[in-house]
C-alpha cells in the first residue's frame, strides 16, 4: 500500500475529505475512502458525486471490485430530500457506507447511510432515525416543530427505506 494523498474540501456546512491510495491487489483502480462530516444539504449530493466519479473502486483481473469505495458518515443531519439523494448516489455508485466508533449519523444522514451496498456501524457508532417534521413560525416569532406531514411525503420515505432495504424492513 502505497502513502494515502487526502484533499478537504469545504461546501456550505458540509467538509468532505478524500483519501486516496494505490494497491498491489488492485489491477485497476485504487483504495478510496471520503469523509462526509456536517449538515447534509442541496449541495451534498453534488460535490459527492463530483468526488465519487473521479475514482474508481479497486478491481481484480477478471474485473470483480475488491475493495468499494467506503463512504464515512458523521452528521446531525439536515435536509431530508437531500438525505434521499444522497443514498440513491451512493446505491447507485455501490459504495460501502460506514459510520465509525465514537461517530454520529442522525436524521438525514441515517436516510443516506441505507443507501450504502454494504453499511457498517461500529461498535460504538451511534446511528438515529426519527419521525420526519417541518418547523413552522408563530406569530410570535418561535419556532414550532410539527410532526402533521401529508401522507404523501409519508409514502415517498417509506417507498425510500423500502427501495434501501426490503418491503418487510422498509415498513
Amino acid at each position: 500500500m502505497s502513502l494515502a494523498q487526502t484533499e478537504t474540501y469545504f461546501i456550505d456546512d458540509l467538509i468532505i475529505t478524500t483519501i486516496d491510495s494505490q494497491s498491489s491487489m488492485c489491477v485497476s483502480g485504487g483504495i478510496h475512502a471520503i469523509v462526509i462530516t456536517g449538515a447534509i444539504g442541496p449541495d451534498s449530493t453534488f460535490a459527492t458525486e463530483k468526488l465519487l466519479s473521479q475514482r474508481k473502486p479497486c478491481t481484480s483481473t477478471n474485473g470483480e471490485i475488491v475493495v468499494p469505495i467506503k463512504v464515512n458518515l458523521e452528521s446531525a443531519g439536515g435536509y431530508l430530500k437531500d438525505g434521499y439523494k444522497l443514498g440513491r448516489l451512493f446505491r447507485a455508485q455501490g459504495v460501502r457506507t460506514v459510520i465509525e466508533d465514537n461517530k454520529l449519523c442522525a436524521s438525514s444522514c441515517a436516510v443516506a447511510f441505507l443507501g450504502g451496498t454494504e453499511r457498517l456501524v461500529g461498535s460504538k457508532g451511534s446511528i438515529l432515525f426519527h419521525a420526519p417534521y417541518k418547523e413552522l413560525m408563530e406569530a410570535e416569532g418561535r419556532t414550532k416543530i410539527s410532526c402533521e406531514l401529508p401522507k404523501e411525503l409519508l409514502k415517498l420515505l417509506n417507498k425510500y427505506y423500502q427501495d434501501m432495504t426490503d418491503i418487510d424492513v422498509g415498513d
